[in-house]
């Protein structure tokens, strides 16, 4: 069964990590087909800490909202533990409660366009926007740092953010209103205009360009197919629409909400 929404499905938010790594798969797949003699497509996984903190700068903001969730996370709480512990060669030993650390490895993925004629010089970065990368100051001015270098090494930057949550963190900022998700395009050459595709999830997903050699015709990603491969890949049919989201639905959007999952049935 399809999702009911017709752009990005906001519920899939939750799976993040999941998605995330299908959809960098995918378009590394996708552009394979179309890269021109010279140059390839690679994932690149990077490992960093993300920290788990609550800003004094966004008090403005819900609490919830500045704290880093893992992608995946398992917790354990003894609730039977005591100070009292357990006796080992007459020496009290206290359990401990084991809880979530405040620096919590992850993965990220995005996805790398490299001139194999040029020793694999970087021509274009694709970074999938995560909540690593929008949520707690530190880590915005991290993903921020990290867009720099790529535009300073003559590099190509495409931006894909689908996320709801968060602050925005792209090369472009869109109109109050304008749309629910960002993606930004920066050509190598080109660094004075930004080319933004405004993004929603009661419309289809845009079919962007994706800059290569200043040369090369730009090679096509079909975003909207690509989000409803991993969707489908991912089994989210049985997603509970009726749950609440982060940030909440007006109530015109629930009401669009509930027409669709309606139209979704019949």
């Amino acid at each position: 069964m399809l999702s009911p929404f017709p752009g990005m499905d906001p519920f899939l938010e939750t799976h993040w990590g999941d998605v995330h790594t299908r959809l960098a798969t995918s378009i590394s797949i996708e552009l394979r087909k179309q890269l021109p003699s010279g140059l390839k497509a690679r994932l690149e996984t990077s490992v960093v800490l993300e920290i788990v903190d609550i800003e004094p700068v966004d008090l403005m903001a819900d609490a919830e909202d500045n704290v880093i969730y893992p992608d995946v996370g398992i917790y354990q709480n003894n609730p039977s533990a005591t100070s009292c512990g357990t006796e080992s060669a007459g020496v009290v030993v206290a359990e401990p409660q084991l809880v979530a650390p405040r620096f919590v490895p992850q993965k990220r993925h995005s996805v790398q366009i490299l001139d194999a004629e040029k020793k694999m010089r970087l021509v274009t970065a694709i970074e999938i926007i995560s909540p690593g990368n929008k949520i707690g100051l530190r880590n915005r001015v991290e993903y921020q740092t990290r867009a720099e270098r790529i535009l300073n090494a003559d590099a190509s930057l495409v931006e894909i953010d689908l996320l709801r949550r968060g602050h925005h963190v792209v090369q472009s900022r869109p109109q109050p209103g304008q749309c629910h998700y960002s993606i930004a395009v920066s050509r190598a050459w080109k660094l004075n205009r930004v080319e933004f595709y405004p993004a929603r999830f009661d419309v289809p997903l845009p079919t962007i360009r994706i800059p290569l050699r200043r040369n090369d015709g730009d090679a096509i990603l079909e975003l909207q197919k690509l989000i409803a491969q991993a969707y489908f890949d991912g089994a989210y049919e049985d997603t509970d629409y009726s749950q609440p989201l982060k940030p909440p639905f007006s109530a015109s959007e629930k009401k669009w909400l509930k027409t669709q999952l309606k139209n979704r049935r019949e």
